[in-house]
């Protein structure tokens, strides 16, 4: 399987840890980040980002999955079919999302 920049180094989804904090994966499923924690016998990195609120990732996500008390555990920000590298729309859109994202404080968690 080929890979590229895109899937391997920037943010595909962000998936919420036990201690309410957010692990952003990339197109692979593959934690990114610098500072890791085990998840579900994963190395995860670890963080908390100030205004990543359910409002929010409903603005800037594509797809959200919900645990059964209706809480946001997973997002993602484009479609598995979406080729970024092929579509000027997707990949303006993500880079978009990236950029609000970008205005988040973040926090390494400990």
């Amino acid at each position: 399987m080929d890979y590229d920049f895109l899937s391997i180094n920037l943010p595909y989804g962000f998936q919420k840890t036990s201690k309410n904090e957010w692990a952003p994966f990339n197109r692979q499923h593959l934690p990114l980040g610098s500072f890791s924690f085990a998840l579900n016998g994963k190395e995860w990195a670890c963080m908390i980002y100030k205004g990543l609120t359910d409002a929010f990732i409903d603005e800037i996500a594509f797809s959200i999955k919900h645990d059964e008390s209706g809480g946001i555990i997973k997002f993602y920000l484009y479609s598995d079919e979406s080729d970024l590298q092929l579509s000027v729309k997707a990949y303006n859109d993500y880079f978009n999302k990236l950029k609000l994202l970008g205005k988040l404080k973040l926090i390494i968690g400990k």
